[in-house]
């Protein structure tokens, strides 16, 4: 996989974020240390144009904060979350964040803790029915949106396919392609059609399709099934935060 980076460009690019997190009013405060700098979007996925911008994850201790961040600098736009915060998310198995720990060596820019370190392996039943319960919310927020957002709705439904596609990928404890959906996701998202019924008959039978599949992993890896699947957060439900709890140092 090549991520097509010019080594100065990205170095430069680092040294601006952290010069940015040093002086922002709201970072001036909490910034610490920067332990972990991921590549995120197009880049990620193989499928950025020469113009493309950089979508950057960025990970901070320091004193604790609640939710992300998203920063523009430079050509790039960063995402960035309390350490701490970020874990206790992919605890809770949060459909986006879950692949992640897994991403290519040449998409993790600074890592200086192993995020698989401090969570558990996914587990395959819990997982499947965040899965489900989180598609059945995006299906619904494609149609509410298509009359106003027709291209928000199509990129919805091309992030569906490939989300259920990487999730294959990750409980066969296979190569995870993270550009294997490149063709589909454009087409969809290029796509001139204008009934939204168009993509929902031709697109849905596909995101069911990696679902089967991902149903039947279960034969093949039943030691991922939880007893505490029930326990997770609920899709959607806020966790509750100790604000006692000591901030992680690594």
């Amino acid at each position: 996989m090549n991520l097509s980076i010019e080594s100065l460009w990205k170095q430069e690019l680092i040294k601006k974020i952290k010069i940015f997190s040093g002086r922002c009013h709201f970072f001036v405060v909490l910034f610490k240390s920067i332990i972990i700098v991921n590549i995120l979007g197009s880049r990620l996925h193989n499928c950025a144009r020469p113009d493309s911008d950089f979508d950057l994850m960025m990970l901070l201790t320091g004193p604790y904060f609640v939710g992300g961040q998203l920063v523009p600098i430079s050509s790039a736009e960063v995402n960035i979350y309390h350490a701490e915060y970020f874990i206790d998310l992919l605890k809770q198995q949060v459909v986006w964040l879950l692949f992640i720990p897994y991403y290519p060596k040449e998409a993790r820019w600074i890592e200086t803790i192993n995020l698989r370190d401090h969570v558990k392996e996914p587990e395959y039943y819990a997982f499947g029915k965040l899965l489900r319960k989180d598609f059945d919310f995006k299906w619904r927020k494609a149609v509410h949106l298509w009359q106003i957002k027709p291209k928000t709705s199509k990129k919805i439904i091309a992030h569906m396919i490939r989300y259920s596609s990487l999730a294959v990928d990750l409980f066969k404890s296979a190569p995870i392609d993270f550009a294997k959906t490149n063709d589909i996701f454009d087409e969809i998202v290029n796509c001139e059609e204008a009934e939204w019924e168009y993509y929902l008959r031709k697109y849905k039978p596909v995101v069911d399709a990696y679902l089967r599949e991902y149903d039947s992993i279960y034969d093949i890896i039943p030691s991922f099934i939880s007893i505490e699947q029930d326990l997770l957060f609920p899709l959607g439900k806020p966790p509750q935060y100790d604000k006692k709890l000591a901030v992680l140092e690594f």
